[in-house]
């Protein structure tokens, strides 16, 4: 696991024992991204490079809709923001 990136939910994170408290805060991970594009670009990276497949964009946004749900409605929320401005 220390060598390889690997990909866990906070639930595996628990019960793995490596933490014992789940803080709801995307604000990290955020941080570590400019865009929603980023995200779906860093988890395409991963699950291609994980199970050596193609995977393609839309697979890739469902799976950092899935990983990442409040980040996802921040995008969402920004979109729709922008839109109402207009």
């Amino acid at each position: 696991m220390l060598t390889a990136e690997t990909w866990m939910s906070a639930q595996e994170v628990i019960k793995m024992g490596f933490t014992d408290e789940l803080i709801e805060s995307s604000i990290g991970v955020a941080a570590s991204f400019s865009s929603w594009s980023g995200v779906v670009d860093h988890v395409r990276a991963g699950m291609q490079q994980n199970a050596r497949l193609r995977v393609t964009r839309g697979q890739a946004a469902g799976a950092a809709k899935r990983r990442y749900p409040q980040l996802h409605q921040r995008y969402l929320d920004d979109v729709n923001r922008k839109a109402l401005a207009r």
